[in-house]
């Protein structure tokens, strides 16, 4: 195997432990970014919680006619 083959594969992991760690830094050292985070996940929820429309009665047709 070749060295810079090993070298990218360290590299690219390096990368994505700074993506990971920098989500997890910035949570927990800002509280502005907590909030908004709990807040994508908890308004998420609210977009299943519509109340059900209520049925529409059927009016009767023959005494409408008069």
């Amino acid at each position: 195997m070749c060295v810079m083959c090993i070298c990218r594969a360290v590299a690219n992991n390096l990368e994505l432990l700074n993506f990971t760690l920098n989500f997890y830094i910035y949570c927990l050292c800002s509280s502005d970014i907590r909030a908004a985070f709990l807040n994508l996940f908890t308004s998420m929820g609210q977009c299943c919680n519509y109340s059900k429309p209520e049925p529409v009665l059927q009016q009767n047709k023959t005494s409408a006619t008069t």
